[in-house]
């Protein structure tokens, strides 16, 4: 292309980008390596003036800022300049009643006549760092309430599955919460009842119902069985589309055991051995030779789950088979007794 050419079709370049320049809602500036503006858009003299009628062409960055906000713009154009390299940032700039955050690049450019220089394209974020500052004290507050909570609390994705859980529901169930990730909540607890027709789970990530209201039992770390009020929630994004859920667990009761019910001889012999009584004084209580008392009290030791004497007392008091508090060892007042076989042998010769 002819020199005369090329020199036109900068000339028309030049022409259509000023406009295009000029309006453009980004802050757009060019200044030269002592701090003077060569030129700026009217959006970045609204960004950093408010409204200066007389542009900002030919003055110094310290004419028009604050010495702070001067001294490091500054210092961010010699660095820029001094590298050769462009600087993405974010910069503070005067406003009404504080400081606004902008965003961008400021290069280095060649500027006819005045060296090298620093040209540079910001938005004004400040909207932006004040939701983004907002939504950090919120998840500051809301993992506060979470790790401190003394219900039993869990983050859930749209499958159900754990992503986070506070040291309430960690303890109840004796697992890590690294241990707890990933897994599903129905493998932790089961459905007290029949659910309404239809999966609730599916109603709630599709939008039929914002929350799920259902009774579950799970079991302790200890093994007990607990039954509790089991409440989810789902959590939406901005859009309306399902985030994630979360699931709080109140009401917690542990299940009482259920008293087993036992035969009249079984009962005599577990408050004998309540009162410390030897073999002898065993059959002598229940009138049984020493083979028969060792089948009831094998008997006694499966209905009851324990594998000695000693646990055999514990666990009728831990049952409610026998009265606590009470000497002479006395059987409780709801103790039902049955008429299973007594196996073999009889009353002693």
């Amino acid at each position: 292309m002819p020199d005369a050419d090329a020199q036109a079709w900068l000339n028309t370049v030049s022409g259509a980008l000023r406009p295009f320049l000029e309006h453009n809602p980004a802050a757009v500036f060019l200044r030269d390596g002592e701090g003077y503006f060569v030129w700026a858009n009217a959006a970045y003299t609204r960004l950093l003036c408010g409204s200066y009628e007389g542009g900002l062409q030919g003055r110094r960055l310290d004419e028009v800022l604050p010495r702070k906000y001067a001294r490091l713009y500054r210092q961010l154009d010699e660095a820029v300049i001094e590298k050769g390299t462009p600087l993405y940032d974010s910069v503070p700039f005067p406003r009404q009643g504080g400081s606004g955050s902008a965003l961008g690049f400021r290069f280095p450019v060649e500027l006819v006549g005045h060296g090298r220089g620093v040209g540079g394209v910001y938005i004004d974020a400040s909207e932006l760092q004040e939701v983004r500052h907002r939504w950090a004290v919120a998840d500051e507050c809301f993992r506060a309430v979470f790790d401190h909570a003394l219900s039993p609390m869990a983050m859930l994705d749209i499958r159900g599955r754990i992503t986070d859980a506070n040291p309430a529901f960690c303890s109840l169930f004796g697992l890590s919460c690294s241990a707890l990730r990933q897994r599903r909540l129905t493998d932790l607890v089961d459905f007290e009842a029949e659910t309404p027709a239809g999966d609730p789970w599916q109603q709630l990530i599709n939008g039929g119902r914002s929350r799920l209201q259902v009774d579950v039992s799970g079991l302790q770390e200890d093994g007990a069985r607990f039954t509790a009020r089991m409440t989810t929630t789902l959590v939406r994004r901005l859009d309306g589309t399902p985030s994630r859920a979360a699931c709080t667990l109140g009401g917690i009761t542990a299940a009482v055991p259920e008293t087993p019910k036992l035969t009249p001889t079984e009962l005599s012999l577990l408050l004998a051995l309540a009162a410390g009584a030897t073999n002898a004084e065993l059959q002598r209580s229940v009138l049984l030779a020493r083979q028969t008392v060792d089948y009831h009290l094998a008997k006694l030791r499966t209905i009851l789950g324990a594998d000695s004497r000693a646990a055999l007392v514990a666990r009728a008091y831990a049952t409610g088979v026998l009265l606590p508090g009470c000497w002479p060892p006395r059987a409780s007042a709801g103790v039902q007794t049955c008429d299973r076989p007594e196996g073999r042998s009889t009353t002693r010769a």
